[in-house]
């Protein structure tokens, strides 16, 4: 149950992931992992950052798009299920406190400052485990 839905077995779960700084916040993790989630279940990834040209081409079943206006950004946080966001040196990043204004459930990695409700924190050595079992 995702912000208040019932998921069906049937449904496309959407996943988004926003970051300005693609290196910085785990974007290159973040392809790999969604991408082999997206082969084993029913999922729309979308990918907001700026994604290197010989990256991009390795992962063609991702949306992936550049940096977008904060009109289009609300439409993608309206339609997401899941918001996933692998960064190791977060401070308090501004995607994240728009996620949670949305009531999207957040996964990413366990920072000690970093302790918020309505948050799943994960070891990043155990990202595909952890993340399975949401969609199980």
């Amino acid at each position: 149950n995702l912000k208040g839905k019932s998921l069906s077995i049937n449904k496309k779960i959407t996943v988004l992931f926003v970051a300005r700084y693609f290196w910085l916040k785990g974007g290159k993790i973040a392809l790999d992992v969604l991408e082999r989630l997206r082969k084993k279940y029913n999922l729309r990834i979308i990918f907001i950052s700026i994604v290197p040209e010989e990256i991009k081409k390795e992962y063609p079943s991702i949306e992936i798009r550049g940096l977008v206006s904060s009109e289009i950004l609300e439409k993608f946080y309206l339609d997401t299920d899941v918001f996933f966001y692998p960064s190791l040196g977060e401070t308090f990043g501004f995607t994240l406190l728009e996620a949670m204004a949305f009531g999207i459930p957040i996964v990413k990695p366990f920072i000690s400052f970093f302790k918020i409700a309505n948050v799943c924190f994960f070891d990043i050595c155990a990202v595909y485990p952890f993340f399975k079992k949401i969609f199980m």
